[in-house]
């Protein structure tokens, strides 16, 4: 049986010998099972087989054709290989997927304007807007509107007041009014617009108790940042890093020969790595970095190199980057093979049943047992920062204390739900408190030197000119 080292499914050691696996356990079992033995053969030079341009194969495939061994451990039916050789129904399906960290969470720059959405703020913008205008006509109304306050000297002294003042004032007046009622300030309000704003009284303690809610709670609960999740989103972020695992396979090919502009534009972004542990430790440290890789092995990298609780996955898988091009994985046989028959029954059950899905279940748990030893380092810890492991010799980076206190601080962050307010958070309304007060200063010396520049005598014939008198007095000014 020919095998290739593809963690999870298929793992040897350094010596070639077939060690463990979840495929492993399905055949020690199924072996056991319906009496037969089983002598592993790890294929030659090309990894599971490509075809040469003289129409030869490499790898598995080539030992199946020239018949060197009865069967493989694992092969991906694909098109060009359907035909050559027998295969057996599918057992697991595996996808090409980018890993990632988990978003961060944190308080936007917005955080002032983000309670409500851009159309309630436009509309409520308009409706003062639309208050501040009829309070206007409300106190200023027709002329003989005016004559008629004057001659019946009506109670409402505050309009009265008001009329006296200039068309500017009155705005300022009415501008001011829905502003004061709108930050739950005090003012004078006259009799004239109390119904109307009554009305606006009760909209904005609705509002106002919305919003401060709302304020609230994106202040002590930061929300997560967007991050792509499939391969159209993430090359539309150029500020994204992609790392590749790169080994000896149909994927890498995929993306070279597609006409997709997706991928010929992720290709040239790609970061060939072919350390599957480097490309995850990356993706989960390094801000805006993902690793693309096959998932089986994703996850059991994950749980051999970045698990510390088993209940807690350091970061985030997506979907499938190839959806029209799943990865089948089954059995493959020398064309009119007798075994073809029986492993079909066989994978039938054993798919079935969900055995594969507990046995590779079974082979996570143990290497995060095994993890948890190697970022405590309890293996033996070579000179130079190496250490030694079931996947060869890693110069781990970070080292593997440095490794070990990030995850610790990564899971503390998770599971923090409730975060205190500091600097940070409150940076959004000191920045704008800081911009009113530089406007309101600007605008206090603005009205300074405005007033300085008014002679007594203007002063003195508006006021009496307000007050009906159209005889202006004619004062000089000292």
């Amino acid at each position: 049986m020919a095998g290739i080292h593809i963690p999870p499914i298929l793992m040897s050691n350094n010596d070639g010998v077939v060690k463990g696996g979840s495929f492993y356990e399905m055949y020690r079992l199924c072996s056991s099972q319906f009496n037969f033995t089983v002598n592993y053969h790890f294929g030659t030079k090309g990894g599971t087989g490509r075809k040469n341009p003289n129409g030869t194969w490499t790898g598995i495939m080539g030992d199946l054709l020239t018949r060197k061994v009865d069967q493989s451990a694992v092969l991906r039916l694909t098109p060009a290989r359907y035909g050559l050789v027998d295969f057996s129904n599918f057992l697991i399906q595996d996808q090409p997927v980018f890993f990632k960290a988990h978003p961060p969470r944190s308080v936007k720059w917005d955080v002032m304007i983000r309670p409500f959405q851009g159309s309630v703020w436009l509309l409520m913008v308009l409706t003062a807007t639309s208050l501040a205008s009829f309070t206007f006509v409300l106190v200023t109304g027709t002329n003989s509107g005016k004559e008629k306050l004057r001659k019946n000297k009506s109670e409402d002294k505050q309009v009265l007041r008001l009329l006296r003042l200039g068309t500017s004032e009155r705005w300022s007046y009415s501008i001011f009014l829905i502003y004061s009622l709108t930050v739950d300030q005090g003012s004078e309000i006259v009799i004239c617009t109390r119904r109307i704003l009554t009305l606006w009284l009760f909209c904005i303690l609705i509002m106002g108790t919305v919003y401060k809610d709302k304020l609230y709670l994106f202040l002590t609960f930061p929300v997560e940042e967007e991050t792509p999740t499939d391969l159209g989103g993430l090359a539309s972020r150029p500020d994204y890093s992609v790392v590749y695992n790169y080994w000896k396979s149909s994927l890498y090919n995929t993306f070279k020969t597609s006409g997709n502009p997706i991928h010929q534009n992720l290709l040239q972004r790609f970061e060939l790595e072919p350390n599957i542990v480097s490309c995850v430790v990356r993706a989960i440290f390094q801000s805006n970095t993902v690793c693309i890789g096959f998932e089986s092995y994703i996850d059991f990298t994950i749980a051999r190199n970045a698990t510390i609780r088993s209940n807690f996955y350091p970061g985030l898988v997506t979907s499938s980057i190839m959806n029209h091009d799943p990865m089948y994985l089954g059995l493959a046989f020398q064309r009119n093979s007798i075994y073809t028959e029986a492993w079909n029954t066989i994978v039938g059950m054993v798919r079935d049943s969900g055995v594969l899905s507990k046995l590779k279940e079974q082979v996570l748990d143990t290497h995060k047992k095994t993890g948890r030893k190697w970022l405590l380092r309890e293996w033996e810890h070579q000179p130079g920062g190496n250490v030694s492991g079931d996947l060869g010799t890693f110069n781990p980076d970070p080292p593997v204390t440095s490794l070990m206190e990030k995850l610790q601080n990564l899971i503390g962050n998770f599971e923090k739900h409730v975060f205190p307010l500091n600097t940070r958070h409150i940076g959004a309304i000191m920045s704008t408190w800081i911009c009113l007060c530089f406007v309101s200063v600007v605008v206090f010396m603005v009205e300074i030197k405005t007033l300085m520049g008014i002679s007594s005598s203007t002063i003195i014939n508006n006021y009496l000119g307000h007050c009906g008198n159209k005889k202006s007095l004619q004062v000089e000014t000292p």
